[in-house]
């Protein structure tokens, strides 16, 4: 994670963001940073083993995270 100091570390307090795609690259990346900025995360992804090793790093900085395995094609419905 950069130290850049322009960003606002707690930009999504009390916001819960969905991201698909968590499980690994570019979409964990984009997990990690929201937990960084103060959001609660939602890791969302079909691989379940990515998934939770996400959610297990989001965890360890203290931020609330949870993990729901979902394929997010087109046209799938999300049910919780």
């Amino acid at each position: 994670m950069d130290s850049t100091p322009y960003v606002s570390r707690q930009r999504f307090e009390a916001k819960t963001v969905i991201v698909t795609g968590a499980a690994s690259g570019i979409g964990r990346e984009t997990a990690v940073r929201f937990a960084a900025e103060g959001a609660s995360v939602v890791v969302a992804d079909i691989s379940e083993a990515g998934g939770l090793e996400t959610t297990a790093q989001i965890a360890e900085s203290g931020a609330p995270v949870r993990f729901i395995r979902k394929h997010s094609a087109p046209g799938l419905t999300w049910t919780s």
